[in-house]
């Protein structure tokens, strides 16, 4: 018995596109877009001529149900982006709500070419954007995009924009050198620039904001912390500020040049505009990256032992845990029961806790916190938190399992006499060597 073929997906066609099968493509896509709803063509390197013919395919057909194109990952040229954006412009994808387009050869030229087209206001409706490039291949947005950048969101035509994520905005690696200063001029302007339009543009409601590996200077930091403060800014969910070290490449902090100094006046703009409550609706602070000395962590933990950030629930930080901020994230924690932190040392694979007793009372309201999170049905910030009994915890001790109930940390820490312990209060288990 014959069974039935199963028909190619666009992502399919695309990925076999030749200028010989062209008509072919254009044929299959002319009946098929307009039934889509999510198009993800993430890494698959379609290249630049398949991304023209899907934007020509664009431009001869409304596609009523496209909500989301992601673009990211396949080689995008000037061509391929100028038929996209000549597309959007034609109003043929006035539905979207998402766009992505994180890239190896992101650069200026197709940014602000789409930057054009988005403040055109063919698609009013978009809710989430995507950009960024690649260190290896001198992803980076100069002037020219910036000022496209900005000039669509203070257009008014993105005045529905809920989430915007930047990556990798900086200098090339490839132009470091005789050139040095200018690329961090071009690249540090352009994050304060943005910030500058996004303070101006008066969007209704931006819940997300994601930096990352981008170039921070001080006068980007005191842009960030001075948008932070308007009022438009009071309904963010979620702020991510984040560098990661790329092996083989630069080592940077967000800033750009690695310096604690600068990374200290990053950390003293965004404590400010705690310190307003403008940002009581903030669920997610993602500071992973940013080197943050004990001088900051313990002004932060001050600001959450304060209520200035009192719907916070998922905390990353990057920074050295001292006693004194041992003892003040714990006094954090008491005063916020929805807060989950997520602490990672510099340079180091495992965090040192300056003592277990310290480790034990944190980690401890840590779970408490999740149990409390997971029982109130508030997610989790992405976070899995695992389901268990909060009147119990189960301790092995060399070997020996015991199941106690939940008691003071002073009786806890007495039952703790092993060199090592596995504890679980909301159900995962984890080692704690002393």
């Amino acid at each position: 018995m014959a069974t039935m073929r199963e028909l190619p997906s666009v992502r399919d066609i695309l990925e076999n596109w030749t200028s010989e099968s062209e008509s072919e493509v254009q044929a299959f896509l002319h009946l098929t877009l307009p039934e889509v709803s999510n198009l993800s063509l993430t890494s698959a390197r379609i290249g630049d001529g398949g991304i023209s013919a899907l934007g020509r395919a664009f431009q001869r057909r409304s596609c009523p149900r496209l909500e989301a194109l992601d673009l990211s990952g396949n080689e995008i040229g000037s061509a391929g982006m100028s038929d996209v954006a000549t597309a959007i412009e034609t109003g043929n994808l006035s539905n979207l709500r998402e766009l992505y387009y994180i890239d190896r050869l992101f650069g200026d030229d197709q940014v602000a070419t789409l930057a054009s087209a988005l403040g055109s206001g063919s698609v009013r409706a978009l809710k989430s954007l995507a950009l960024g490039g690649c260190w290896q291949e001198g992803g980076v947005v100069g002037r020219q995009g910036v000022e496209a950048l900005s000039a669509a969101f203070q257009s008014g035509n993105l005045w529905l924009l809920e989430e915007l994520s930047l990556n990798w905005v900086r200098a090339p690696w490839s132009n470091w050198g005789n050139s040095l200063e200018r690329s961090k001029e071009i690249s540090q302007e352009g994050v304060a620039g943005i910030m500058r339009a996004l303070e101006a543009a008066q969007l209704v409601v931006l819940r997300s904001l994601h930096l990352r590996n981008c170039s921070i200077g001080e006068e980007e930091a005191k842009a960030i912390g001075m948008a932070l403060q308007q009022p438009h800014f009071s309904s963010l969910a979620e702020l991510r500020v984040q560098f990661e070290d790329i092996e083989g490449g630069p080592t940077l902090s967000p800033i750009g040049f690695h310096s604690k100094a600068k990374d200290g006046i990053l950390a003293e703009a965004l404590f400010g505009a705690f310190k307003t409550g403008n940002l009581s609706s903030l669920k997610i602070l993602d500071l992973k990256g940013v080197e943050l000395q004990e001088q900051h962590l313990l002004e932060l933990a001050g600001v959450l032992e304060a209520g200035h950030l009192p719907g916070l629930i998922l905390l990353t930080l990057s920074g050295p845990i001292t006693h004194n901020f041992a003892k003040a994230l714990v006094r954090a924690y008491r005063k916020n029961r929805y807060l989950v932190a997520e602490i990672q040392q510099p340079n180091m694979g495992r965090v040192a806790w300056p003592n277990l007793s310290s480790h034990i009372k944190a980690d401890g309201f840590r779970r408490l916190n999740m149990e409390f999170v997971k029982s109130r049905h508030i997610p989790a910030a992405g976070e899995q938190l695992s389901r268990c009994s909060s009147e119990q915890t189960i301790l092995s001790l060399t070997g020996r399992l015991t199941l106690v109930r939940r008691t003071s940390f002073k009786a806890l820490k007495k039952t703790l006499s092993g060199n090592w312990f596995r504890c679980c209060v909301t159900g995962g288990f984890e080692q704690i060597k002393e």
